[in-house]
């Protein structure tokens, strides 16, 4: 049978199971035999509209929900926001962190082309990686609005129509494809209102345990090790003597910090030492319920370093904190535009905690042991990881 057969059969399918029902109980409700409406949901034979009807009667939906068939490549009604990713996309996934379990959540934005403007689909919290759409825990519908910095979806809960979902999505300018955006609306346990930083993208994100199977626990060193041989990864092909047991990992992030301290605002980038990559996972899911980690490598969030440093103690106390680059004007520890004075300053009661500092490309240490308050504290000097080319242009030397 034909295309839209198919697309109305799955329909049907889907708001039948959406609603509770067996094929069984939904062919006692309509007249029909359990095998014809299998053959409904197959697309095998075509369904009569007082039939389709009585069907979206029985399941408590519009019979427009169960036909509203578009062709691919039909126009969506879009306002003039040029050609970026997310102005031409049909399909968008949502990111969330559901700190109930403990694990990042993905759902699904359908958008479609409608007479009057375009209609969105919310599949919630599908199976992750899975494109059978219709694994979801919740079913939303409704419309979508273009503008010229913020798009914004107004859906409704298929099986409850007291609980309305707001999505208001930023419109990065160019040819980003993930941005971060905001969902409201009603807890679906306690119906209470509730506002949720989400991460959006016009694909889908990778949220496997890619680092888990190329890292193994290199006892000797309490660092990590690959867990096959090095020359199996491209970027060290040719490059790696035969008899070396490869290059040893630590796990290290960047986090810029702007905040309010003092009656100044503060730009300070810190860096964050963790033993395993569970202690990175409890302190990104901790992370998480501050701000977005996902919209740039170096997260951006609005808190207070010293706060920062005692959420990572809090969650690994052999955790380590280092303030980063820490004489350039901006975004630094002793940086002249947004920085401090004093360590003391910017760490507080936790200041003991600090024993090194990162001197970046401002300074060398030569420099720094010009300055007396900082006698008393190593020195080290990393090349940054967004810049492939020159990886390994500073390095520390472990005697």
């Amino acid at each position: 049978m034909g295309k839209v057969n198919h697309y109305v059969g799955q329909r049907i399918q889907f708001f039948r199971k959406l609603k509770g029902f067996t094929q069984q109980q939904l062919a006692d409700a309509i007249g029909k035999s359990k095998a014809t409406v299998s053959k409904y949901e197959k697309g095998e034979i075509s369904i009569d509209v007082e039939t389709l009807n009585h069907i979206s009667q029985v399941l408590g939906i519009s019979l427009a929900q169960l036909t509203n068939y578009t062709e691919p490549g039909t126009d969506l009604r879009r306002s003039h926001l040029g050609q970026g990713a997310f102005a031409t996309a049909d399909t968008i996934y949502l990111y969330q962190f559901d700190g109930s379990r403990m694990h990042m959540s993905e759902s699904v934005l359908r958008i479609l082309p409608g007479s009057e403007q375009n209609r969105a689909e919310l599949y919630m919290d599908v199976d992750i990686g899975d494109d059978n759409y219709q694994n979801c825990a919740s079913f939303y519908e409704g419309t979508v609005e273009y503008h010229s910095t913020v798009i914004t979806f107004v859906l409704r809960n298929q099986c409850n129509d007291a609980e309305q979902l707001m999505i208001y999505l930023n419109t990065p300018m160019g040819r980003e494809q993930e941005t971060p955006g905001m969902l409201c609306g009603l807890n679906h346990q306690n119906l209470q209102p509730v506002a949720i930083r989400c991460i959006f993208s016009v694909h889908r994100m990778k949220l496997d345990d890619e680092l888990r199977q190329q890292l193994v626990r290199d006892e000797a060193s309490g660092l990590y090790r690959l867990s096959g041989p090095a020359e199996e990864l491209d970027f060290l092909q040719g490059k790696t003597p035969p008899d070396a047991d490869g290059p040893l990992f630590l796990l290290q992030t960047e986090i810029s910090s702007i905040y309010k301290r003092q009656g100044k605002v503060r730009k300070v980038h810190n860096l964050i030492f963790v033993p395993t990559l569970d202690d990175a996972d409890r302190l990104s899911q901790r992370l998480e319920l501050v701000g977005n980690l996902h919209s740039d490598g170096r997260p951006i969030l609005g808190l207070d370093s010293r706060d920062l440093l005692e959420m990572t103690l809090d969650v690994c106390p052999e955790a380590v904190l280092i303030p980063a680059h820490v004489w350039t004007p901006w975004f630094a520890l002793f940086g002249s535009k947004s920085g401090f004075d004093r360590l003391e300053d910017c760490f507080d009661d936790l200041s003991s905690h600090i024993f090194a500092l990162e001197t970046g490309l401002s300074s060398d240490p030569g420099m720094n042991r010009m300055v007396s308050q900082l006698d008393g504290y190593a020195l080290i000097s990393n090349s940054d990881a967004h810049s492939g080319a020159n990886l390994g242009r500073e390095a520390n030397f472990f005697a």
